[in-house]
């Protein structure tokens, strides 16, 4: 743009110098007068599109930026979903290693021919283990050991010789919650008996089953006398 300015005043210059001369050479040049007015319009109009150009291209500049600003945000849109989805990903992990070992079931029988009858109220040690996933029933004692707070669902079936007759209770901790009952009989051989329950167990909760004194009950290879539990869901 200064350049064309320029030009265009030396022009103007040289024209003004030509035409103080005779009158033959103003003739003579009258002319080239008309060639570098010419000239001098092409000049300008040239002038007037490379400003127009500098404008459109400073328009351009400023586009680009708003471009680069959007193309700044939308990787840092980006940065943050990809955190994100990292973080979605170790939730997810430790979901999984927490659900890992949820899992909680036994079923052990009692077997050993005749139990009891016993001078007190005896907890039932089912020493034959079925299934123990979790390791929360102790077979050297009979009771299980809740490992999580939760909701539990508890069986237990026996049977028994009709001469003898039982009764048996299941507990939690320290509290009775439901029972079994053969009674004595002189007519029936063999007497058979459960029931079941779902219980809400705080951790290290314990359950168990008992056996009423001066009664019986039988179990073989069979496994007819049996104490059950499951884990239904955690908290």
């Amino acid at each position: 743009m200064k350049e064309t300015a320029l030009l265009v005043l030396l022009l103007c210059s040289h024209s003004g110098a030509e035409s103080s001369g005779d009158g033959t050479s103003s003739q003579g040049n009258s002319g080239m007068g008309t060639v570098l007015g010419t000239i001098l319009s092409q000049l300008m109009t040239m002038a007037e599109k490379q400003g127009a150009m500098e404008v459109s291209l400073n328009n351009c500049k400023k586009e680009v930026e708003k471009l680069g600003a959007k193309v700044q945000h939308t990787e840092l849109k980006i940065q943050e979903a990809d955190a994100k989805i990292l973080e979605g990903g170790s939730q997810i992990a430790d979901l999984k290693h927490r659900l890992k070992g949820t899992t909680v079931a036994f079923s052990a029988a009692l077997t050993g021919g005749q139990c009891g009858p016993f001078n007190t109220e005896t907890t039932l040690v089912y020493r034959t283990v079925i299934t123990n996933i979790g390791s929360a029933y102790n077979p050297a004692t009979g009771i299980f050991t809740a490992p999580l707070k939760g909701i539990y669902m508890f069986m237990f079936f026996d049977i028994v010789f009709a001469a003898h007759g039982s009764t048996m209770h299941l507990f939690k901790n320290q509290q009775k919650i439901v029972s079994t009952v053969e009674w004595k009989s002189d007519h029936d051989g063999i007497d058979g008996g459960s029931n079941g329950v779902i219980l809400q167990l705080d951790q290290r909760d314990q359950v168990y089953v008992r056996l009423m004194a001066n009664t019986w009950v039988y179990d073989d290879s069979n496994h007819y006398t049996t104490f059950n539990g499951a884990l239904l869901s955690y908290e």
